[in-house]
């Protein structure tokens, strides 16, 4: 995965809360990631941690360490952007606002690097209510959409009902990075090498075929 920096000088505040959320929001416009980045100036007072343009590419606007200016909710602490990592995504300029599948990869992919780098998963509550009273464990980044805090589309119906996909794919992307983990099991450390191997018979008559000493100088 390759990030271009893209930093706005101006629309982003120190953080006063730790990242728990995670806010897809839609582009209206097949657009590319960098001209996105270039229409976040001063005065349009707006930005995001991420923008992922039509072709997957990605840039950073706001580094994940500040609020982004994304949904709307102000510096007030515990506010959505103060606790989340806003993602802007090309979409299509009419409902249900789709993000084409480069896009939709770049962010499944950005997602789970997100996660990982925090050693969490993603979780989803599709009601509102139940979703911002929720308080996420420490092991869990929970999804939220700009719909729920300002009066607009975002991020479109067509993410809306991914939103279920979405969590799965991140997740799964998630598990199949976890390293593959080898458990040793030693049943005991003998100085004398006859007790070893009567206890190494005693382990392979019961079943236990691949048991072996492993001779351990001090």
């Amino acid at each position: 995965m390759t990030i271009t920096d893209y930093i706005t000088p101006t629309n982003y505040t120190a953080r006063t809360d730790a990242v728990d959320r995670l806010t897809v929001h839609c582009v209206v416009g097949q657009l590319p990631a960098i001209q996105v980045a270039k229409m976040f100036t001063p005065e349009r007072k707006a930005s995001a941690n991420y923008i992922i343009g039509k072709d997957g590419e990605i840039v950073r606007n706001v580094p994940e360490e500040f609020r982004a200016w994304t949904s709307g909710t102000g510096n007030k602490k515990g506010s959505n952007d103060m606790r989340a990592i806003t993602i802007e995504v090309a979409s299509d300029t009419s409902n249900p606002y789709a993000f084409n599948d480069k896009a939709y990869a770049a962010l499944v992919e950005l997602a789970a690097d997100i996660c990982k780098r925090r050693n969490k998963h993603l979780v989803y509550i599709a009601d509102k209510n139940k979703a911002l009273a929720y308080v996420p464990n420490e092991n869990e980044i929970l999804l939220t959409f700009h719909r729920w805090f300002q009066a607009v589309e975002c991020p479109g119906q067509w993410f809306i009902n991914k939103a279920p996909l979405f969590i799965s794919d991140v997740n799964n992307k998630l598990k199949a990075n976890e390293p593959d983990h080898l458990y040793r099991v030693q049943i005991g450390a003998f100085r004398n090498k006859d007790n070893a191997e009567r206890v190494l018979l005693s382990a392979k008559e019961k079943g236990f075929t691949d048991a072996f000493i492993v001779d351990t100088i001090k």
